[in-house]
């Protein structure tokens, strides 16, 4: 979604915005200017923002040098009504990041530009933590690549192509839920002290077989 409110259509190439992008929201200041970029003219980022409807809450970053694949898992997310936006390149990717300040982000481990590990554990730095990063890999197959990613990298899931897409739904589900999410779906505490109360005093009025004390 553009900063000047457009919830309609898809902007592809490349995206003029009016003056330097703002500072992700976990840059502190310690002064005046502090944790600003700065640009002489306007930057150029060369990345895609795809809304679906202006519903749409969560934004994910998606970036993936194939394009097919690329096209999948955005057009898998925009149906779990996600805001997509999406990169081809790693430099791209980390330009979109810091402009458009996603809730996840979703890369190929083989980027040109910026290779996907070093773009993670730089998101990861950056956001410190707040902002999971999924690693989708065709070539770093195996137990080794993995816990590089998740323990040195800082990725919150890897997964191997071909993608088992339910088990990618089911994690971009629980890394984009918020607490206010988690606490709809546990049950209220009065109904369940009310639900106890009504089964101790059923279980107290029911009579005692004959000969036997209570």
């Amino acid at each position: 979604m553009g900063r000047d409110g457009d919830t309609t259509g898809t902007r592809t190439g490349h995206v003029p915005f009016r003056g330097a992008p703002p500072p992700p929201p976990w840059r502190g200041t310690s002064g005046p200017g502090a944790g600003r970029r700065t640009f002489d003219k306007p930057p150029r980022i060369a990345y895609s923002i795809q809304v679906m409807c202006p519903l749409a809450e969560k934004k994910v970053l998606v970036v993936d040098y194939d394009a097919p694949s690329l096209a999948a898992i955005a057009k898998m997310l925009k149906e779990k009504r996600f805001q997509v936006v999406t990169a081809a390149d790693g430099k791209a990717g980390y330009d979109a990041f810091l402009a458009e300040r996603p809730d996840l982000v979703v890369l190929e481990a083989m980027l040109p530009k910026l290779h996907g590990f070093d773009l993670c554990q730089k998101i990861s730095r950056e956001s410190q933590g707040r902002v999971p990063v999924i690693i989708i890999t065709g070539l770093y197959k195996g137990p080794k690549y993995r816990q590089e990613a998740t323990n040195g990298m800082g990725a919150a899931e890897y997964f191997e192509k071909p993608l088992d897409t339910a088990a990618f739904a089911a994690a971009v589900k629980r890394l984009t839920r918020d607490d206010d999410d988690i606490d709809e779906d546990l049950p209220d505490p009065n109904a369940v002290i009310e639900a106890l109360s009504r089964r101790g005093r059923g279980a107290a009025a029911q009579p005692t077989a004959k000969g036997h004390r209570p």
